[in-house]
C-alpha cells in the first residue's frame, strides 16, 4: 500500500526538480532555459543547510508521532530556520543579481539578475514547502506527500512566467 504513493511522490519530486528548466525551454526559449538553469546553479549551495533542516523536521515529527506528542513545534521551528537560511539569499539576489550572474557566467548574462531573484524566491518557497512535506513524511502519509509535491510544482510555473516578463529579452 505504501509503494504506490511513495513512487508517485518520487516522480512528482523529480519532475519538480527539473520543471523550471524544462518549462522555461518549452514555453519561452532555450536561451531563457539556460538563464534559469544558471540561476538555479548559483543558488544551489543554499540548498545544503536547508537539506539539514528538512531532514531534522522529518526526524523530529516522526519521533513525536511515535511518542503521541504534538508535531507543531518541530514544524514551526523548521519553518523558522529554513527562512533564516533562504531569505538572505533573496536579498542578495535583489541587490547583486546581475553582478553575480555576470561574474559566474560572463557578460552575456547581463540583465539576468531578475532570473536569479526569481530562482532564489522559488528557493524560499521550496524550503517552506519541503519543510512541510517533510512533516507529512514524518507522519507516514505518502498520499498527501505526493499531492503536496504536485501542488508545489504547479505553483512554480507562474513564477517562471513572471521572471520571463521582467527578465532579459
Amino acid at each position: 500500500a505504501f509503494a504506490g504513493p511513495s513512487l508517485a511522490a518520487r516522480v512528482a519530486n523529480s519532475a519538480y526538480n527539473n520543471a523550471a528548466t524544462v518549462i522555461a525551454g518549452t514555453i519561452v526559449s532555450p536561451t531563457f532555459a539556460s538563464y534559469v538553469k544558471s540561476a538555479l546553479t548559483v543558488a544551489q549551495p543554499a540548498r545544503l543547510p536547508l537539506r539539514s533542516v528538512i531532514d531534522s523536521v522529518f526526524i523530529q515529527v516522526s519521533g513525536n508521532v511515535e511518542r503521541d506528542e504534538p508535531v507543531v513545534t518541530p514544524v514551526q521551528q523548521g519553518i523558522d530556520v529554513a527562512g533564516m537560511f533562504a531569505l538572505p539569499l533573496v536579498a542578495g539576489a535583489a541587490v547583486l543579481g546581475d553582478e553575480v550572474m555576470m561574474t559566474a557566467f560572463g557578460s552575456g548574462y547581463g540583465g539576468t539578475g531578475v532570473v536569479l531573484l526569481a530562482a532564489t524566491s522559488g528557493l524560499v518557497f521550496e524550503s517552506y514547502g519541503k519543510t512541510l512535506i517533510a512533516s507529512l513524511h514524518g507522519t507516514d502519509q505518502p498520499g498527501r506527500v505526493a499531492l503536496a509535491n504536485g501542488a508545489q510544482a504547479v505553483v512554480f510555473v507562474p513564477a517562471l512566467l513572471v521572471a520571463r516578463l521582467f527578465g532579459p529579452p
